[in-house]
């Protein structure tokens, strides 16, 4: 004879009555039937060894990645357990984790203002259909949380990236209790990227329709895994490869379908990277494959806070150093720069010193569609930041054709002040790597060098990204290279000094 649960629960003999056993009507209380009840809990679980965990911790508990505990100053967030989207029920519970650690922790990092629009929340629709993106974005959360638990960028360290974690630390002592976690986290993220890789090569080799998309996706995230390894080895590859499928789609007229924020993202990506490379590096600017596209340039469709204008400036004064750089590699004796050439520089630095940062500011708060975490005067000074990087930057070119040199250190200066003015956001100081490299990169006082090293170590912090540490190396060596130089010293002609293609973004 069935019991109904109200009789179950207070142990007494039920008669089975229906719809509601009798004895439960006599004594006045509710039966409960005879299917049992479901009942919302605010634990893991109800009895077990998860019975006095939360979701959060539980989840930390179960991942196949981090069975150890952690510090609490480093807790990790967990996916819901309860509750799964279609398309991620058929991944593994590390996957998920991953995933969810990527859309927690690190989407909103990667833009200047993180809204429902964020493109790089938008990618995770393409790991149902594609498994290079899933193992893409697994490298990437594997790698931050690696550095987010050392405290150091583990994959950058001289000579071998798996170097003994016992010296990763740094006297750290929360890194015994994690070895095994961090030793989990490497073998998943070598892993990730080797098949993120393997899928991107298959798909590049038999492209299938319909899956477009995906693979630029894929492209796109092993790009940003590479700056978070070290901001260096095979980013311009990968950004080279994600430009010949942009390039093949324009010609197919299918760009309308990109999204149009992760293509300005792209574009500032690579002005940013091409102006530490040597001429060779990148091939055909991505801004010429993209001119008969209308791009909006709005708080919630800038990916850095960069004005496209002073993009497209710096752009273009890198291309003019490529290109005179490249002739005097070419011969034998020193080349001038054309006059013409010469000219379109002094234009260019002469656009960027007009440039009106006021009334950029008030046109992207007009020009957003969500509310703001920074605030208009905020945005002008973010915007007076890459305003005057970008005339360091192109004063030193212009001086480089020229041979006629001006101390920028007023600028610099200029740059300090306006980053005091923002350095306790987050949302404005992490994306301030570049524009601090270019201010380092002509400091000359201790104050300066001082200050600039802060600004990198507070994007490191914030974001946990190895080029923001290798960006305070690389400065250091430039320093200790121009102080061992009594004649005068250019920065830009040092390019040689670096191992590999940096990208300080």
């Amino acid at each position: 004879m069935r019991t109904c649960y109200t009789c179950r629960r207070r142990r007494l003999i039920c008669d089975g009555g229906s719809p509601h056993c009798k004895k439960c009507e006599f004594n006045g209380v509710k039966c409960l039937g005879y299917i049992k009840p479901l009942t919302w809990i605010g634990g893991a679980a109800t009895k077990g060894h998860l019975k006095q965990l939360s979701n959060s911790t539980a989840g930390l508990a179960v991942s196949g990645v981090c069975k150890n505990n952690l510090p609490a100053s480093q807790a990790i967030p967990s996916p819901p357990l309860a509750l799964t989207e279609p398309i991620f029920q058929d991944l593994s519970p590390e996957s998920r984790f991953l995933v969810d650690y990527f859309e927690k922790r690190i989407c909103h990092v990667l833009v200047l203002v993180d809204t429902e629009r964020n493109p790089y929340r938008s990618l995770l629709s393409f790991i149902g259909p594609s498994r290079g993106v899933l193992h893409a974005v697994s490298a990437i959360s594997a790698c931050h949380m690696v550095h987010s638990i050392t405290g150091v960028p583990v994959l950058s360290m001289p000579q071998d990236g798996t170097a003994k974690l016992s010296e990763v630390s740094q006297g750290s002592s929360s890194i015994s209790h994690s070895t095994l976690a961090v030793s989990g986290l490497l073998k998943s993220l070598f892993q990730s990227k080797h098949r993120a890789l393997r899928c991107l090569y298959d798909a590049l080799s038999n492209p299938q329709e319909g899956h477009e998309c995906s693979t630029l996706t894929t492209a796109i995230l092993l790009v940003a895994l590479d700056i978070w390894e070290s901001g260096t080895r095979s980013w311009n590859v990968h950004l080279e490869g994600a430009k010949k499928l942009l390039e093949s789609w324009a010609e197919s007229g299918q760009l309308e379908s990109v999204n149009l924020r992760m293509l300005t993202g792209l574009i500032t990506l690579e002005t940013c990277g091409s102006t530490l490379m040597l001429p060779g590096g990148l091939k055909t600017p991505l801004r010429s494959l993209l001119a008969d596209i209308p791009i909006r340039d709005a708080p919630d469709t800038s990916i850095v806070g960069c004005p496209y204008e002073i993009a497209s400036a710096i752009e273009i004064v890198t291309c003019q150093r490529q290109m005179y750089t490249s002739a005097r590699s070419d011969s034998d004796q020193a080349t001038q720069p054309k006059d013409a050439d010469v000219k379109v520089l002094l234009q260019t630095l002469q656009d960027l010193e007009k440039f009106d940062i006021d009334h950029w500011g008030h046109e992207m708060v007009q020009a957003s569609s969500h509310h703001l975490s920074l605030s208009l005067s905020d945005l002008m000074h973010v915007g007076r930041i890459w305003k005057l990087a970008a005339i360091i930057y192109a004063q030193r070119i212009y001086s480089n054709a020229t041979m006629q040199f001006a101390s920028p250190q007023s600028l610099v200066n200029d740059i300090i002040a306006e980053y005091i003015s923002v350095q306790h956001l987050d949302d404005a100081t992490k994306i301030l790597m570049w524009p601090a490299f270019i201010a380092g990169a002509e400091s000359t006082t201790t104050r300066q060098r001082q200050y600039v090293l802060h600004i990198l170590d507070r994007i490191w912090q914030i974001t946990l990204s190895a080029n923001a540490k290798n960006a305070a190396l690389t400065l250091q060596q430039y320093w200790k290279q121009r102080e061992s130089q009594t004649d005068a010293w250019n920065w830009t002609n040092e390019t040689s000094l670096l191992n590999d293609y940096w990208l300080f973004f």
